[in-house]
Formats: C-alpha cells, structure tokens, sequence
C-alpha cells in the first residue's frame, strides 16, 4: 500500500505525493474517466481533513507527475552521474497539505474509485518472466503477415506487444523527414490496422500503468498514450532549453522511468536540438542526461532482471550500462556486441539484434532467427511469437521457444 499518500488542497488542483515505487499508480490517476471522477470526490471526503477536498473547487483529479519542459537545471553528464531537467510542457507536482496516519491514502482511494468506475484494474496486466531456466534459443516456423495491408509510408519501425490489447502496435512512417506516420495495430491470426493516423512517431514501449508511450520524431517528444481514448500527454520535449532532436526508441523500466535515445535521423531541415543522446525521465517525471553520444544511438532495450540497458549506437555497436535497485543508471557505457537497428530481449537474457542475430548475456552470438529487418520483439499469447518487421516490405512471426517481455 502505498502509505506516503498526500490530501488534497483546495486552492490547487489535486497534487498526490508519494514514494517512487507508487509512480505508476500515481500517473494512471491522470488517465481517470470522467465516471470516475465522482467516487474521488467521496475518497477525499474519506482521506482528507476538512476544507481539503475535491470537490472544493480543484475541478477535478489531475496526475502529480511532471510532464514536461518547464524551468531547467543542472549542468552536463554522463551515466552514473546524469543531470536533470523538468521535461516538455508543464509543471513538477508539489506537496499538498499534510499526510494522514490514518485510513488509506487518496492514491489508494481513488484507483479503487477507478477501478469501481471502469470494473477493472487501472493498472495494466504486464506479461511477468518465467523462472526458468530456458533452453538456447531456436527459431522454428517463419510466416508471413499483414500481406494485403496498405501501408501509407515506406519504413516499419518501433514494435511492441501490448498484452491489454492482445496484440503488436509498431510505427509505419517516413523515412529520415520529420513525418507523417501511423501506428499500426497487428492481431496475430487477424491482419494489420492503422490504430492512430498522424501519430508522428517511431519506436513505442507499454509502461506497466498500462499507457502506450511512444517517442515522437514529429513533435520532437515522448507521449503517453491513453490505450482506449487514444489521448496523448507530453512526458518530456525540452532538456536544458534545447528541444529534442528527434527521438527514436524507448523502454519502460517498472520504477516508472522511461529509457529513450534522440538521435537526428528524422529531423530533417530543422535546427539542431539537444543533440545525438540518450536519455530517462525518472519516475517524477524529470527528464536526465544519460550520456552524449559520438554518433547517432539507435535501437534501446532493457534486461528482464532490470539491471542493464543495451543500447545501439552507430558505427560503435551494442553498448550496455547497468541500473541501480531503483532503476537509475550506475555506470557508464561499454562495449557488448555488434551493431543493429532495434534491439530486443527474452527472458533468459539473450538480445535479438534486428539483423538476425541472437546474443547471449556475455555478449557471444549463440542463434539467429533469419532474415532480420529494423526490429523483432517477442509477444503473443506464450511470449514466444517473435514480431520482426522488415523495414520496407509486410512485418513476419517467427516461432520461438524462449519467452520475452514486452518491449
């Protein structure tokens, strides 16, 4: 339970502060329906001292999270020693009133509102790992989908399972400008189907409070979406007073944090932000400097266990750097592998680089799964249908035998 839960003051809009190991729970609170807005009102009649509630003029709930580029602050880093700045387009929560010893905080409150309101959890059901162990991998039967579906554009990039929707969403756009593109929802066993037209964005990643979040070269930004309005809020845009260049993959880590790289490829005519670099924004929602990069960073991936980041940049290959218990970046870059496109991984550790080409957690190439393209992500109803995209013709599945987590 999360027990460090703030009340609500009437002369500001519904602020909640608490631990970072409850960030989820506290952004889904930003994607509330309006049916549930009305049991809220009665959490904070049950949570809140007098003259702090609700109803009381707030105008409704609101997310604690920060989101987005406000004022900046601090100076140049590199992992293990990352510098931060408040992300795109709004304000960093702030305390509110006192917390109460007593009952449950109005975290708690209002999700159990929420869930009353929509008969369901607010929190997305995320695919755990087996314990294993698990066999080398192989790949088994290849096939290929989405054959008479129309794409507008001509690069495939970005895949990820969601397992909410039972299915793969990944990026249909133009390639090296800044836009349009469509994200396209693929169903295994049904065909292809644009999810969102002019989206303007590339790679996408389920965060575990169950939003789709996707980093957009076309606004130069990380959006959350909100799977069944379909409604984005920004996460980050600005770092230091410099815009993202155009951001390209990204990772959802279970504190909350969000690993992304910004690399310049679709940037087009327009000006030079922040630079080729790789980023989180923290489960406060502050965005950080993990490092700059000599060339473009490309492709990003985390480890089941959660303790290492692997991340392509070109012309260098497959970095790695590790994370702290509590998801944030412990050491610099080194070496790993060679170099790739996207990158995934399966629950035993190994990387699927999106040549071909299978690496195990020592770095040594122990598999392929053929004929690679831009990305492959492992998804389905076992975790084992491995989604490969080639970057300019129709998306296949390859039967594996190990699982592996969403994107």
């Amino acid at each position: 339970m999360c027990a460090e839960g703030g009340v609500i003051n009437s002369d500001e809009r519904a602020v909640v502060k608490h631990h970072e190991r409850c960030s989820m729970r506290r952004r889904a609170v930003g994607f509330l329906s309006t049916g549930a807005v009305a049991l809220l009102v009665a959490c904070t009649d049950a949570t809140a001292p007098p003259g702090q509630r609700l109803d009381s003029g707030s105008g409704g709930a609101s997310s604690s999270g920060s989101s987005g580029g406000g004022a900046n602050s601090g100076n140049s880093g590199s992992a293990g020693s990352s510098t931060s700045s408040s992300g795109g387009g709004g304000s960093s929560g702030s305390d509110a009133g006192q917390s109460s010893d007593s009952g449950p905080s109005f975290v708690d409150c209002a999700l159990d509102a929420a869930d009353a309101a929509e008969g369901g959890s607010t929190l997305a059901k995320r695919f755990a790992c087996p314990p294993g162990p698990f066999a080398a991998p192989v790949a088994g039967m290849s096939q290929t989908v989405c054959g008479t579906f129309q794409f507008k554009y001509n690069y495939h990039d970005g895949p990820t399972w969601v397992d909410s929707e039972n299915a793969f969403f990944f990026s249909d756009y133009a390639h090296a400008l800044p836009g349009p593109s469509d994200i396209i929802k693929y169903t295994p066993g049904g065909q292809c189907e644009t999810w969102l037209a002019d989206a303007g964005c590339n790679g996408l990643s389920v965060a575990y409070d169950g939003t789709l979040i996707a980093v957009c070269q076309t606004s130069r930004s990380v959006l959350a979406f909100d799977l069944a309005t379909k409604q984005s809020k920004t996460l980050a845009s600005m770092y230091m007073g410099q815009m993202l260049d155009s951001p390209n993959d990204v990772v959802a880590h279970s504190s909350g944090s969000i690993f992304f790289t910004n690399p310049s490829y679709e940037l087009g005519a327009r000006p030079l932000g922040v630079g080729p670099a790789i980023f989180y924004i923290d489960p406060g929602g502050t965005l950080n400097l993990i490092a700059k990069t000599p060339s473009q960073p490309n492709g990003i991936a985390l480890s089941p266990d959660e303790k290492h980041v692997y991340v392509e940049v070109d012309g260098t290959g497959t970095r790695v750097f590790d994370l702290d218990a509590t998801g944030a970046p412990s050491s610099g870059l080194r070496n790993f592998a060679g170099g790739a496109d996207g990158l995934s991984v399966d629950c035993a550790g190994n990387v699927y680089l999106s040549g071909g080409a299978i690496i195990s957690p020592a770095g040594m190439q122990i598999g392929t799964f053929g004929a690679g393209g831009s990305m492959a992500v492992l998804g389905g109803a076992d975790h084992k249908t491995l989604f490969v995209l080639a970057a300019m013709g129709p998306p296949r599945t390859v039967q594996m035998n190990v699982p592996g987590p969403p994107h």
